[in-house]
């Protein structure tokens, strides 16, 4: 699995988007997803988005703290699956639909939307 130090530092020591002893990046990242469908905004999720944590947080078009950054964090795994894996939609197709779910029932702060997120999300994937 790859959501202990020892599996972060097979990622970093494979590089993102590269497959080393944690397995690909697809099976990473579904293994670090959370039983309610959510994903957790922390340094191992960064590393497997190619990105650094501090450039996920300043992405997030609203104050990205407490549950709302659990929220981003799973915006950014989906849009992921998404943008950089469609031809393996099969294999990730049911853990983006819990996801989705679980995003669906989540309360936002005022003034922010999914659909913002999701924007935000795909600009800073896209980059990668």
């Amino acid at each position: 699995m790859c959501d202990s130090k020892s599996s972060y530092k097979s990622l970093a020591s494979s590089g993102p988007g590269r497959t080393g002893p944690t397995g690909d990046t697809l099976s990473c990242l579904i293994s670090l997803q959370q039983a309610d469908g959510s994903w957790k905004l922390d340094d191992v999720i960064a590393k497997v988005l190619s990105k650094s944590l501090k450039e996920l947080r300043d992405a997030c078009p609203v104050k990205c703290d407490g549950g709302v950054a659990t929220v981003w964090a799973t915006i950014l795994c989906v849009v992921y699956l998404e943008l950089k894996h469609p031809s393996q939609k099969d294999e990730w197709e049911l853990i983006a639909m819990k996801a989705e779910l679980w995003l669906d029932g989540q309360s936002l702060p005022a003034g922010a939307d999914l659909n913002t997120m999701k924007g935000a999300a795909e600009k800073i994937i896209a980059l990668s």
